[in-house]
């Protein structure tokens, strides 16, 4: 019988050993590892974004011109119909510069050609100019105007057309800037938010260390439902959602 207490003092021992082993990893060294967690900085990533709703205040649009029927069809212009061409277009820019809304001047007229089987054939006269203009939505009358003015000299000389083109909503500067502080505001404040659930989640003191943003729509003008020919009305337009957004990086500790 005596090796038998001796076989379960020694399971007892090993016992003994092995939950020590076991106790020491899962709550003396646990613990360790637990506090090196709570002491040790963590860094955290997140997208953060913010939303404003903003009506635009100014109108965009782009006016082209461009050769007539007939002279894409003209194969060749004397000196003198290329210097009549010339004061109608400068009437025309005068019309633009005078308004004060529209940028722009100056225009391309050249030969066109058509192609068939390799051969190159003179087919007529291309002509193009472009323009941008910007104005508040209490200018739209005066460019309404001013379009209607230039539309009547084109039509008059018969050698160009003006392409009068969809007004799109957008931003003025003044309105963009005052949107922009808006959005960094409201963007600031989901960050400051953002610090708060982190503590809260990981059990730590979480700070905003360094932020990227991204404002690609703040400035995008967007279409109205205005028809391309229609000047006796202003464009239909709705409220707008402009975004700005940030890569943020956050350190816990």
């Amino acid at each position: 019988m005596t090796w038998i207490k001796t076989f379960l003092f020694a399971v007892f021992a090993l016992a003994l050993f092995v939950g020590g082993i076991v106790f020491y990893m899962l709550f003396l060294q646990g613990n360790a590892l637990f506090s090196r967690f709570i002491k040790e900085p963590m860094a955290v990533e997140a997208y953060v974004e913010a939303q404003v709703n903003v009506m635009p205040d100014s109108y965009v649009a782009f006016p082209k011109i461009k050769e007539s029927e007939n002279l894409a069809k003209k194969m060749n212009l004397s000196n003198e119909e290329k210097a009549v061409i010339d004061v109608a277009f400068q009437k025309v820019s005068e019309k633009f510069a005078q308004s004060e809304l529209c940028k722009g001047g100056s225009y391309t007229l050249e030969p066109s050609y058509s192609y068939k089987d390799g051969v190159k054939t003179l087919s007529g006269q291309r002509l193009s100019a472009d323009f941008s203009c910007t104005f508040k939505k209490e200018e739209f009358e005066k460019y309404a105007t001013m379009m209607q003015e230039a539309d009547s000299i084109s039509n008059n000389l018969g050698y160009f057309t003006l392409i009068i083109p969809t007004i799109n909503t957008a931003l003025s500067k003044e309105q963009a800037q005052k949107v922009r502080g808006e959005l960094e505001e409201a963007l600031f404040a989901k960050i400051k938010e953002s610090e708060g659930n982190f503590s809260q989640h990981l059990g730590k003191t979480c700070r905003s260390v360094k932020l990227s943003f991204n404002e690609t729509q703040l400035l995008r003008s967007h279409a109205s439902m205005a028809l391309a020919s229609n000047l006796s009305a202003e464009p239909i337009e709705s409220t707008q959602q402009k975004q700005l957004g940030a890569q943020v990086s956050f350190v816990c500790e």
